[in-house]
């Protein structure tokens, strides 16, 4: 592709990752004037007899300085050059360290210059049309009274009254029971529960731990995890079982309150049927959030489809590096990742960078900011509910909290942006 204007020709080449090398031919009037730019620059910086600072000839400058004039001059033309090249093509560095060093092929003030331009370029990211993005569903699944009376169970369990079954009872599948669960692959064993309580029931516990405690006894037993048969084929081929000790401190049989008003009011409702409405409520607000994280989820996959950005190379080999690192940290030193891990970090890098770019241009669409007061509001939600307001903290901590709050909040907002565009187009 070639660019031009009344002083320069921009002949541009794009090659893989965003690089780019342009062959610029500044014309004899370009040549010119960056040569008396140079003169000029260097009379005002030296002094010769017989002449004020900055008003000797241009021939005398010459005669006397001439090799700091022809430096300055061919520096004054490569970067004007490099500022025409980015303004005919619009194609901007990524970075200051992104534009190698050039070189002049030629240079007369009779014929004009040629000079050799290579950068690595910002990835070119169009407007972002709502319209042809595929909308995600609309329709939030509907609370069940299963769900709401399972709830209700659950607030039942936590206002109950609880009784120890006899030692040598057996463990059966309704029964509670308080554990102890420790890993015996390493020395000392790690503790992952202590004396914690579950139900037996599928959905307090996985099924390798109910095989392992059905029939048992108060007491110990040991035996070796197994991953869930639900999980992705990937987790399944990932996992390493582990060696457990369970110890079983006691069989608990379960004393729930009346399903009555008072109940209810120390549930914190002045009825059961106020208190079953406020779990109606609750469950249909979880259900509308999930629903929302899903249709985001949807329109991330569907602006990457829509979208498949170059990215520049260098970042996308950082990118690659910094995953690789994280993801090799409990490996022993020296050890060859597996090709299978590899394409997975560079799936994984592409996509990160390519939705980094493409939020950053809904950011730019839509005016998107996040403010101060936001900001430091949700800093205060965080700081109390996970209580680090008992920490101390170092200036650079808040500064980095800070900058974590600031970018997820403005996230959230980019994709409530396009979840709204996309819904309304």
């Amino acid at each position: 592709m070639q660019f031009k204007n009344e002083s320069f020709v921009v002949d541009l080449e794009e090659e893989s990752g965003c690089r780019l090398s342009l062959r610029v031919k500044a014309l004899p009037n370009a040549v010119q004037k960056a040569h008396k730019q140079a003169i000029k620059r260097i009379n005002k910086e030296i002094s010769i007899p017989g002449f004020r600072k900055g008003k000797a000839p241009d021939e005398t400058v010459l005669k006397n300085y001439g090799n700091y004039v022809e430096k300055e001059w061919k520096e004054l033309l490569v970067d004007e050059a490099l500022r025409t090249a980015i303004l005919l093509t619009k194609k901007y560095p990524l970075n200051k360290n992104s534009v190698e060093k050039p070189s002049i092929n030629s240079c007369s003030l009779e014929e004009g210059a040629e000079i050799q331009l290579n950068y690595e370029c910002y990835p070119e990211i169009p407007s972002i049309d709502f319209s042809k993005i595929q909308k995600p569903s609309l329709e939030t699944t509907p609370v069940s009274e299963e769900e709401v009376h399972a709830r209700l169970l659950e607030i039942q369990e936590r206002h109950a009254e609880w009784e120890d079954y006899p030692a040598e009872k057996k463990i059966e599948p309704d029964d509670y029971v308080e554990l102890t669960i420790e890993s015996l692959d390493k020395e000392p064993p790690t503790t992952y529960v202590n004396k914690g309580r579950f139900g037996m029931k599928d959905k307090d516990m996985p099924k390798w731990l109910q095989k392992i405690l059905l029939g048992q006894e108060v007491g110990s037993v040991e035996g070796f995890s197994e991953v869930n048969e639900t999980a992705s084929v990937e987790t399944q081929a990932q996992f390493v079982p582990t060696k457990v000790r369970i110890t079983i401190h006691s069989i608990k049989k379960i004393l729930p309150p009346e399903l009555n008003d008072a109940f209810a009011e120390k549930a914190g409702s002045p009825s059961l049927e106020a208190l079953m409405q406020k779990i109606r409520d609750e469950l249909q607000k979880i259900a509308e959030n999930t629903l929302k994280t899903e249709q985001q989820q949807f329109l991330q996959k569907a602006l990457l489809d829509s979208y498949p950005l170059v990215l520049p190379a260098s970042l996308l080999t950082k990118e690659k590096q910094a995953r690789l690192k994280e993801k090799l940290k409990e490996e022993a030193p020296g050890t060859a990742p597996p090709q299978e891990l590899l394409d997975k970090v560079h799936e994984e890098s592409s996509t990160a960078l390519r939705l980094h770019f493409l939020y950053q241009q809904l950011v730019e669409q839509g005016g998107l900011s996040v403010s101060t007061e936001e900001v430091n509001q949700e800093l205060i939600r965080l700081i109390y509910q996970h209580r680090l307001h008992e920490k101390s903290f170092q200036p650079e901590d808040i500064k980095r909290l800070t900058g974590i709050v600031s970018n997820e909040l403005l996230n959230q907002k980019t994709k409530d942006y396009l979840l709204a565009q996309v819904l309304a187009a």
